[in-house]
């Protein structure tokens, strides 16, 4: 009876420090810290760990993931800290900042609701109030330059300025240089031995050289759009393998 009461004695021991150590091993609560536009249950909601939930690494880089991708924080850290029941696991977020404003300097040649359509037709998704992604504003400049390019400044160079806005916006600005219009100098036709180059030229309504002497009524911008369009009634023109070479010179 002495031995068996000294196997349940240590029984009982070893239980309850068993029990001691898997409620140790949870966690008690989350707290988020360093939201500033996000609520805290948000936060929360995007992850799979709960209070009562056993501590694991291999669920909280689950849960990092999950936050990383939302795409609404430029850093997220995981610590922990003991308490008497159990983990208190603290996420500290920093979130992107918020777009203020949206400024244009040297614009010229299109409007800003001609840059703002053309936001839209590319899905840029830049705009006020939404979260600064540096991916967004390199995809703003390219739609820009496009733009800029079909009203004939091929030469165009867009670079973004940053500006801080406290506590925690920013303005984008966008600093635009068209260069020099790009004119149409000269159209020449190669290989149409069966329609007259006249033709062909008329054919080309939305495209005319530069004329001599100079003329506002003969000249064109060069753009690619434009040039296409008029490829296409050249070929319903002409049956024949044609080769057009346009010279454009900046203006």
């Amino acid at each position: 009876m002495k031995g068996l009461g000294w196997t349940l004695g240590i029984a009982l021991i070893l239980l309850s420090a068993s029990a001691s150590w898997a409620q140790t091993d949870v966690i008690s609560e989350i707290n988020v810290q360093g939201n500033r536009r996000i609520p805290a249950e948000t936060v929360k909601a995007r992850i799979f760990t709960h209070p009562g939930d056993i501590y694991d690494p291999a669920a909280l880089e689950r849960d990092f993931n999950s936050l990383w991708n939302t795409g609404y924080f430029e850093d997220i850290r995981f610590s922990r800290e003991q308490t008497p029941k159990g983990w208190r696991l603290i996420i500290q977020v920093k979130e992107k900042p918020t777009i203020r404003e949206i400024n244009y300097v040297g614009l010229s040649s299109v409007s800003t609701s001609d840059v703002l359509d053309r936001f839209k037709e590319a899905k840029v998704g830049l705009s006020v109030e939404s979260q600064y992604d540096p991916t967004k504003v390199k995809k703003a400049e390219v739609a820009i330059k496009g733009l800029l390019a079909e009203h004939g400044r091929q030469f165009s160079t867009v670079r973004t300025e940053i500006r801080q806005i406290p506590p925690a916006a920013i303005g984008v600005t966008f600093v635009v240089k068209e260069g020099p219009k790009v004119k149409v100098g000269k159209i020449k036709f190669e290989g149409n031995k069966n329609v007259k180059t006249r033709v062909l030229r008329y054919a080309m309504k939305n495209l005319r050289p530069i004329g001599i002497p100079h003329s506002i009524f003969l000249e064109a911008i060069f753009a690619e759009p434009t040039t296409q369009r008029n490829w296409t009634k050249i070929r319903n023109v002409s049956e024949m393998n044609t080769r057009i070479e346009v010279i454009s010179r900046p203006t």
